[in-house]
């Protein structure tokens, strides 16, 4: 019904934006991520996916087609409506998530809050055929030992270690595999430095 609404972001704060079109604002639930990438005040183009059940209708936005797409996959699956989905998507950035849903890396999806070790393995039975369109360069570290560096401690931050235990354990797993490692073995080995410090 809708693909997507182009206007001026007229605020952007705790899970949603207002994006204003025509005359109409309009009230879009958002990730994490997604807020960090608006700006009050400019001009957007946002994805947007309506949700409908029996007491209301829901706009959920999303600045690229990756996690609207990924979104919509979750929303498939046995238990995880579109607030859980938002929340994943807050906590893990899409590419990752498919990696750890390709991979059956439970530990990386029972790290987000509120998905148990069942659902996490609802995920995987029920998406790993269905991700593979997803797997994108967010798999692959960038050129230069920092970038890949910060994407860890990013990602490790956003699961709930501190700034200090991320930077940490991010630091000794590209040190001990190298920045040209693939990212998701980097992601592994620095959870597993975290979980013990």
């Amino acid at each position: 019904m809708f693909e997507f609404l182009q206007g001026n972001v007229e605020s952007a704060t705790n899970g949603f934006a207002v994006i204003t079109t025509g005359g109409v604002a309009w009230r879009l639930v958002v990730s994490e991520h997604c807020l960090s990438e608006l700006e009050v005040g400019s001009e957007t183009r946002m994805l947007v996916h309506l949700s409908v059940s029996d007491s209301s209708l829901t706009l959920y936005g999303f600045t690229d087609s990756e996690e609207r797409g990924v979104f919509r996959h979750l929303i498939q699956v046995s238990g995880i409506g579109p607030s859980s989905a938002l929340g994943l998507l807050s906590h893990v950035r899409p590419a990752i998530l498919v990696t750890a849903v390709l991979n059956g890396d439970l530990s990386t999806l029972c790290a987000v809050k509120g998905i148990g070790k069942k659902t996490a393995e609802r995920m995987v039975l029920e998406l790993r055929d269905k991700l593979h369109s997803f797997k994108t360069a967010g798999d692959s570290p960038q050129a230069g030992s920092k970038p890949v560096h910060q994407d860890l401690q990013r990602v490790l931050s956003q699961l709930g270690f501190s700034e200090q235990a991320a930077s940490t354990a991010a630091h000794h797993a590209t040190e001990e595999l190298g920045a040209a490692a693939e990212f998701e073995n980097l992601l592994r080995l620095s959870l597993q430095i975290a979980n013990k410090s």
